[in-house]
């Protein structure tokens, strides 16, 4: 197993606006503290983490590696409520030995470097010497410079063969820029994961989705998928933003963390796999929709948390959609301070235009609009405000809307209830 860490810290990037020494990471067998082991104004270092802020990395392949398959593209960023500069390190570690067992090569981008494990700089073209073979791609700046305001790039290349999972561990230092390593500093840490993948899953076919996915400013997404097969199953949880593009967003399995917007995992016979998405409050949400697939007997739902205080999280669940209707009608209730939310996705990859038909609780049609989804695209609606497509017959009604896809298409629906104290739950769609 493969995993990589990367640190970024205010420390480094104030202290060492020209890169930190090896094993500031945070990662096993490196300084615990990361950048804020200088970047303090405590005598003994930290703290690391603070709330508001974060350091995310982001995997061009997901969250798996090719054995001898061309480079990862990885993008480092730092988020922070104050400061706007950032330097960063990372590190790819075996799952066998995550304190000494290096995994693959990395390929600096610019103003980055390399540095072997006694932080002499690795050469282009060269390997770091046996006795130090740990690498550590970070940020490099001329000294009495700022560091960068913008996501660093760079690239990994894999090992030649199969060597399990791969650990990444990575620091992010966020600096206000006045060349002081102090409290007013900022390091964050995070830890990837990428596992081995050789081949594709044979035989994939859809084993559901899901209309609406919200990720961080206050939203948590959470999917249990379990096996109810006798064999292990093949899963595969693609995520696609209002465009029908792939949205990466940031994961938590079993321990472990990646960014991506593909998921691979098998799920052994009975077994299930837990996976979250979510992110700081203070960042914007993200929404769009989820498509599962596998090979094998699975069923799967979707959990959605609304954090509105320190002791005030709201949650609702709802299944995967699996049946493939042509149309479905959804109940709201926009009366007495209440709102209805409805979210829509695109299950095939061409666009589609779907009509929406709205009804009184009597029956009698209100109105009627079309909506034009992308492939694989995403919409999402407040059926409360007037600005909605819907809004002319929905604001300060109760009754239906029945949406109507083309006989070549395939949608999900899926409505959420807001009481007038913002407390939610999910409203099934009726397949017509």
């Amino acid at each position: 197993m493969w995993k990589f860490v990367f640190l970024l810290t205010p420390a480094l990037a104030l202290a060492h606006e020209y890169g930190p020494d090896a094993r500031y990471t945070g990662a096993p067998g490196d300084n615990p503290l990361a950048c804020a082991a200088c970047h303090s104004n405590s005598p003994t270092g930290g703290p690391i983490n603070p709330a508001g802020g974060s350091v995310t990395a982001v995997f061009s392949s997901g969250g798996t590696y090719v054995p001898g398959g061309p480079p990862i593209t990885i993008s480092v960023n730092v988020t922070d409520p104050k400061n706007t500069h950032f330097g960063y390190q990372m590190t790819a570690r075996l799952d066998s030995d995550l304190a000494n067992g290096q995994a693959g090569d990395f390929t600096p981008g610019a103003n980055q470097i390399v540095l072997c494990n006694d932080s002499s700089v690795r050469l282009p073209g060269k390997s770091c010497p046996s006795a130090a073979a740990v690498e550590f791609v970070e940020h490099s700046f001329p000294a009495g410079s700022q560091v960068s305001t913008t996501p660093y790039t760079f690239t990994w290349t894999p090992p030649a063969t199969n060597v399990g999972p791969v650990h990444f561990y990575v620091a992010g230092n966020s600096v206000n820029g006045d060349l002081k390593a102090d409290g007013n500093d900022r390091t964050y840490t995070a830890s990837y994961m990428l596992t081995p993948a050789t081949s594709p899953p044979p035989n994939l076919t859809s084993a559901g989705s899901m209309a609406q996915v919200a990720s961080a400013g206050g939203w948590a997404t959470t999917f249990t998928i379990v096996n109810n097969g006798a064999a292990s199953a093949n899963t595969q949880l693609n995520f696609f933003d209002d465009n029908g593009n792939p949205m990466a967003l940031p994961l938590t399995y079993s321990g472990s963390s990646t960014t991506a917007s593909t998921f691979n995992q098998s799920v052994p016979a009975g077994g299930t796999l837990v996976l979250q998405s979510t992110g700081p409050g203070s960042a914007p949400t993200s929404v769009g929709s989820a498509q599962l697939l596998t090979d094998g007997t699975v069923g799967a739902f979707a959990t959605f948390a609304l954090t509105l205080g320190a002791n005030n999280v709201q949650e609702a669940v709802v299944p995967l959609e699996n049946r493939a209707a042509g149309g479905y009608v959804l109940v709201f209730d926009n009366t007495n301070g209440a709102a209805t939310g409805v979210a829509l996705a695109n299950n095939t990859n061409q666009p589609l235009n779907v009509s929406v038909t709205g009804r009184d609780n009597l029956g009698n049609q209100t109105g009627q609009t079309t909506l034009s989804l992308a492939g694989s695209g995403h919409s999402s609606y407040n059926l409360a405000d007037p600005n909605s497509p819907f809004g002319s017959f929905t604001v300060g009604r109760s009754g239906t809307l029945e949406f109507r896809s083309p006989s070549s298409g395939q949608i999900a629906v899926l409505g959420l209830y807001f009481n007038s104290n913002f407390a939610f739950s999910t409203i099934p769609a009726i397949a017509k």
